[in-house]
């Protein structure tokens, strides 16, 4: 798709007429709707700004000096996905970043370093109970209450402000640029949680300490990686083996991964976490998986980063060379939705013993497939031990099982990228996996087990792969929720998790399927994070009967519009904008059809997959000897579809219904959709339509529904008659 950048440069955006340029007016409306929403990037902070400036002593410019503060402010930069491609936008004002004034921009901006390694939870907490108080000196009564409320109820929107200002990215690039180690080896005191050797760097950091810091937590040097790239004065930070003397540096911190020298001088010995239910945000790339899954293990005692990153290579090619998806419409009855078909490569013979056992710990079903995944910890002490912890309600501790269950892990990442495509692999991720419990990971591949035998259904697949690339919890996935099943897409922050639809407009296999990105996209999200879409417009035909001839002797308007399928381009052009649908009370994606600006109707993702999906399964051959005599259909020009949003010029009667939109895929896919909402349903014509007509009536038979031409809505993609399929002795035939 194509790409351009539009720079935002007026007073809080200005006009729309000034600023429109390289972007359609309706999708420009719709970010800066988007921008401001409950669930957007702008405003997060208002709410704390106002309580602010009721105080009588407002946090300003010399408490920022005190701190060592000098704030690094990135312009605004999100993307937006359009019909004719995926548009940049920026915004250079820099003054009203994260609300405004220096105290809510420390706030936010501190608030984005801490959650990046901490989370939600802990970085709130972390805040609140070590930095706010040099914010809210002198304060009224209950306004450190309401500053933690507002912090709380207005996350999101904060850190994708954050996320729009390139803070993720800058926070990944700056961790990695000081070649940080993503794990240690055995330190005493990090089987839990980090938190509190983070609290002990804040209060070093308030005390505006001059001496280098000493840490043992990889994550505190992150935290203060972090904190420096936002504008914390914080000297260098280093690695220090433990050998001879320790590094010397101003404001500097330095992380000792080996001897016995005292660290953490401030560490919080007596304040607990309280939050250690809740497992870490892990930031990583496919070259950093096996430190990832160490740290997720959070046991010193567990098989080492460069072990377990060879597990997962060894995992991940084993994967990529025996398993592929394709994505079809279910033929179950009352169970109509896209799902994934996975296609194993066929293998001789029967899996090693041990190998098939252990696969079936996870996958069940599915084992068989699997099993070749775990050759290398395949011999009988280890399943002994496997074998064993299982008949416990224990987190796991030892070697063997924790090595066993980061080879599930790796084999469910492997499987993720498999559904998403090739580009997964070089993106950026996080996730919060929690390998030493039972019902996160377990769930998951028992989960994946079951379904990849009947076919992973389109929302089950958003929220698998959003569990290894957005952070998502690992119940979206486990639970069977009717209302789920409009789930399309996934948001946290930077990563996102959307319909391969919107990158790719047009009626082609290409179209379906999932696609991730890591960097800012505009979209409507929900409280949950998730992207969903609802079924579209409920339209109506003009009318149920057939009017009655005038005049007998005339052919009528009626008649006058049925004929064999043509091929006709459409005679008005449309734009599709993908935007929130007003009429619902809760975020839900549409695209949003428009003529010359006016809206003609809206229709859902899942709608335009349905018939995409059934649409492909139209033969590309006419079976032997052709077709008879063509059908009759009832035209109608695109114009006169546009008309009005919701009664449309259909057959209900006697005909099927066909628009021909030959070489237009904007209106091909908004059509597409459309005609899911039909009583009877709808195809997309690519070439025969008798084939399509054939391939609907089959589809009814197979769901058991009765049969009738009258109310399906073809749309004319492709040549019919002309030219690719021609009629030759009363029949008809593909050229």
């Amino acid at each position: 798709m194509a790409s351009a950048t539009l720079v935002l440069n007026t007073p809080k955006w200005g006009n729309i007429q000034q600023v429109q340029v390289g972007i359609a007016p309706a999708d420009l409306v719709a970010t800066l709707s988007a921008a401001k929403s409950a669930w957007g990037w702008i405003g997060g902070l208002d709410g704390i700004r106002h309580i602010l400036t009721h105080l009588p002593r407002v946090f300003g410019e010399k408490q920022l000096i005190k701190m060592g503060v000098k704030m690094k402010i990135n312009p605004l930069r999100w993307h937006i996905i359009t019909s004719e491609g995926t548009k940049t936008i920026e915004d250079l004002d820099k003054k009203s970043a994260f609300g405004g004034n220096p105290a809510t921009q420390l706030i936010g901006l501190t608030i984005c370093a801490l959650s990046f390694e901490l989370g939600e939870y802990r970085a709130i907490k972390a805040f609140m109970e070590n930095l706010a108080p040099n914010i809210l000196i002198d304060a009224e009564a209950g306004a450190s209450e309401a500053l933690y409320s507002q912090l709380i109820d207005n996350f999101k929107k904060i850190v994708n402000e954050g996320a729009a200002r390139g803070l993720e990215r800058a926070f990944s690039n700056a961790i990695r640029s000081h070649n940080l180690p993503s794990s240690l080896g055995p330190c005493e005191g990090f089987d839990e949680t980090d938190y509190m050797f983070v609290v002990g760097l804040l209060r070093w950091v308030i005390e505006g300490g001059q001496k280098s810091y000493l840490t043992r937590s990889a994550a505190t040097a992150r935290v203060a990686v972090g904190l420096k790239e936002i504008g914390y004065s914080i000297g260098p930070i280093l690695v220090w083996n433990g050998k001879g003397e320790p590094p010397s540096s101003w404001k500097g911190v330095t992380l000792v991964t080996g001897g016995s020298c005292k660290t953490d001088a401030l560490l919080a010995e007596n304040e607990e976490d309280m939050l250690m239910i809740i497992p870490p945000i892990q930031h990583y790339h496919f070259d950093t998986v096996g430190p990832m899954l160490f740290n997720l293990m959070r046991l010193p005692n567990g098989p080492g980063p460069e072990l377990l990153q060879a597990d997962f290579n060894n995992v991940r090619h084993y994967i990529q060379t025996n398993l592929h998806f394709t994505w079809e419409l279910s033929q179950e009855i009352n169970d109509n939705y896209v799902r994934a078909v996975a296609h194993w490569k066929p293998t001789r013979g029967r899996p090693h013993t041990i190998n098939l056992t252990l696969a079936s710990i996870c996958f069940g079903a599915s084992a068989t497939n699997f099993a070749g995944c775990y050759s290398d910890i395949s011999n009988e002490q280890t399943l002994s031990i496997i074998k064993k912890h299982n008949n416990t309600n224990q987190a796991a501790s030892n070697p063997e099982v924790l090595r066993f269950r980061a080879i599930t892990t790796a084999i469910l990442i492997s499987v993720a990228e498999t559904l998403s495509g090739p580009l997964f692999g070089q993106l950026s991720h996080i996730t919060s996996v929690d390998l030493r419990g039972f019902s996160g990971l377990d769930g998951l591949s028992r989960g994946l087990g079951t379904v990849l035998a009947s076919g992973i259904p389109y929302w089950k697949a958003v929220a698998f792969v959003s569990v290894f690339h957005s952070c998502a919890d690992t119940q979206l996935f486990c639970g069977d929720s009717y209302t789920d099943r409009g789930i399309v897409g996934f948001r946290e922050r930077d990563y996102a998790v959307l319909p391969a639809l919107l990158f790719n407009l047009s009626p082609t296999p290409d179209a379906l399927g999932i696609y991730c990105v890591d960097e800012f996209y505009s979209l409507p999200v929900q409280e949950d994070n998730t992207i969903r879409s609802h079924e579209g417009d409920c339209w109506s035909p003009e009318s149920w009967n057939r009017p009655e001839d005038e005049n007998p002797g005339i052919k009528s308007t009626y008649e006058a519009a049925t004929g064999v399928p043509s091929t006709t381009e459409p005679d008005i052009p449309i734009y599709i904008s993908i935007e929130r649908d007003p009429t619902l009370p809760k975020p839900f994606i549409c695209l949003a059809g428009r003529v010359d600006g006016k809206l003609i109707g809206a229709t859902g993702i899942t709608s335009i997959l349905k018939t995409l999906a059934l649409s492909f399964r139209i033969p590309e051959t006419c079976p032997e000897g052709g077709h008879q005599v063509p059908h009759i259909v009832r035209h109608t020009k695109a114009s006169q579809w546009s008309k009005h949003r919701v009664r449309k010029p259909t057959d209900q009667v006697k005909f099927s219904n066909y628009i021909a939109v030959a070489g237009h895929p904007l209106w091909t896919v908004f059509l597409a959709g459309q005609a899911a909402q039909t009583s009877t349903g709808g195809l997309v014509v690519f070439g025969c339509f008798e084939c399509a007509q054939n391939t609907m009536k089959s589809m009814a038979f197979e769901r058991q529904q009765k049969w009738s031409e009258a109310g399906n809505l073809f749309v004319g993609y492709g040549k019919t008659h002309d030219g690719y399929g021609q009629y030759q002795r009363g029949l008809i035939t593909h050229a």
